[in-house]
């Protein structure tokens, strides 16, 4: 499920319990929790004035403190390390160790990636190279 589609979900859901059951029923959304559903339940109903944070995510990307805000179900980057095994995705070079954690390439997403942490409610890329300062 792409962003967009969460996104939609969320804005269709009559409250934050409605959205926490609408997303235990996706797939890749199974460490959302009930605090996730409610953050993000009331940042897509929210009214009234932007702070200059969310005006700076709207005009370049959704970010706090630098680190991309994410969803568990986004697909992977070109620096996913898996959780498990803590190798990447795709072998760095031929014939090089990658992860196999994993069958289908839509199975690596951020939820799976060891640079994925949750802050605030939010889910954050921490690896260093994605950070913008």
């Amino acid at each position: 499920m792409t962003r967009e589609e969460i996104i939609a979900k969320a804005r269709e859901a009559k409250s934050a319990d409605e959205l926490y059951k609408m997303a235990r029923e996706m797939e890749g959304m199974e460490e959302f929790t009930e605090e996730d559903a409610k953050t993000c339940f009331d940042l897509v109903n929210r009214r009234g004035e932007l702070s200059d944070e969310e005006i700076e995510n709207a005009a370049g990307g959704c970010r706090k403190n630098g680190r991309l805000v994410t969803t568990l179900a986004e697909g992977a980057c070109e620096d996913f390390i898996c959780k498990k095994c803590h190798l990447p995705e795709h072998a760095a070079q031929p014939g090089g160790e990658k992860c196999n954690c994993y069958i289908f390439r839509i199975s690596y997403t951020c939820g799976k990636c060891e640079y994925i942490i949750k802050e605030g409610g939010l889910w954050l890329c921490n690896n260093p190279k994605r950070i913008k300062h």
